[in-house]
Order: C-alpha cells, then structure tokens, then sequence
C-alpha cells in the first residue's frame, strides 16, 4: 500500500522548489510536443496485463509523470492480454490540450476496439 505524503509536514522551500521545478517540466514537455510536431503520445498506462478479480486495480506508475504534469490523459480500451484482461495504454498531451488528446483516443480507439 503507497503511503500519501503529509504535505502539511513539509517545509515551505521543498514545496516552493518543487513547484518550480513542476512549472519548468510543464513548458519542457509543452516544448517537446512542439518540436516533434505530434498532438499526443501513446505510453502504457499500467504495467502489464489488469489483474484478474476486482482485488486490485494495477499500479499507478505509469500514471504518475503524467499527473504531475496537468497534462490530459486518456486511457483507450481495446487491447487485452492473454488471460483475456485489458492492457492499458493511454494517450497523453500538454496542459491545455485536452481537445487534440480527446480527438486523437477517438480515432485510435475506432483502430484497436
């Protein structure tokens, strides 16, 4: 079980730092979609196959960059493993581009679903 971080507890500077930094890799990874020209990326949004039973959700490391970010994710259906459970994959973007993020899950779920 991940413990969450009593923010509470934290020094007023690490929480400064952090958000600094936080705002930096945001326009880095605008910067990025930019250069490359591309309105989002396909990246796992789980590790594996889901678990098998409704004891377990998978893990969140996949998701977490993302999350830090602000940018849209989207987790698209339509690919399982073989014991027949979904595998995750999602399509993630830059704050703000929700809309191209939300367009471009559209067409690749019509693809794999």
């Amino acid at each position: 079980q991940e413990s969450i971080p009593n923010w509470a507890a934290w020094e007023e500077s690490v929480l400064v730092n952090a958000r600094k930094r936080q705002d930096e890799a945001q326009a880095e990874f605008a910067a990025f979609f930019t250069d490359i020209g591309v309105d989002a990326l396909l990246v796992p949004a789980a590790v594996g196959e889901a678990p098998v039973g409704l004891h377990d959700t998978g893990g969140s490391l996949f998701t977490r960059a993302w999350v830090v970010l602000h940018g849209p994710e989207v987790a698209v259906p339509g690919l399982t493993g073989e014991a027949g459970m979904p595998i995750g994959v999602q399509l993630v973007g830059p704050h703000g581009s929700d809309a191209r993020v939300l367009a471009v899950s559209a067409w690749l779920h019509r693809i794999i679903a």
